[in-house]
């Protein structure tokens, strides 16, 4: 089972970030290693907050895990969105069940939202959002109706590492290698 999620925030200051994480969350610990290590709190059972700097010049890179919902966070990315005038790109899957997750975020307002939904009890994946303007990447893709179970024979199924990363590029995820880039990950205790 494997889980794969990353936020991309354009023109934002890692510090200035991770000090709203801790204003706006329950954080415990805190550690800086050279690696993402997700399951670094599991000790005390706990989830973990990865902030760093990204790949590309300009952007930064957060890894929020969840408590509750794939959507726990999505009101804290639109507040400081719109506070501070930035683009928060979210994708999300989780590649046993076939949940999948992107949303773009431009100055507080919600530009595109895709959501497919798992259900458990008979196991469906549902179209629980789709939201917004298609992006061009988009264009061949069929999606059920809000609410349908999506057929992967007949619709499309979001996957992490091609669509989701085509449609970060496609927003402006690109350019420059940050200089900056120095793999060093900021992980927080992220307490239930």
């Amino acid at each position: 089972m494997a889980t794969c999620r990353r936020i991309l925030i354009k023109g934002f200051d890692k510090e200035l970030f991770t000090q709203l994480i801790k204003k706006n969350y329950s954080i415990g610990r805190s550690i800086i290693l050279d690696y993402q290590n997700t399951g670094i709190f599991l000790d005390q059972m706990h989830c973990a907050f990865i902030i760093s700097d990204a790949f590309y010049d300009g952007w930064i890179e957060v890894d929020l895990d969840f408590n509750k919902s794939i959507e726990e966070h999505d009101n804290f990315l639109i507040e400081i969105s719109k506070k501070y005038n930035l683009l928060v790109l979210f994708g999300y899957k989780q590649t046993t069940s076939g949940e999948a997750k992107f949303l773009i975020i431009n100055h507080g307002e919600v530009l595109r939202s895709i959501y497919q939904k798992v259900y458990s009890e008979p196991f469906r994946v549902v179209m629980e959002s789709n939201f917004g303007e298609r992006l061009n990447y988009e264009n061949n893709f069929q999606y059920p109706e809000i609410g349908q179970d999506i057929d992967g024979f007949k619709f499309k199924y979001l996957d992490f590492y091609t669509d989701i990363q085509e449609m970060f590029a496609e927003k402006g995820y690109g350019g420059e290698k940050n200089e900056k880039f120095d793999e060093e990950y900021l992980h927080l205790e992220y307490l239930k």
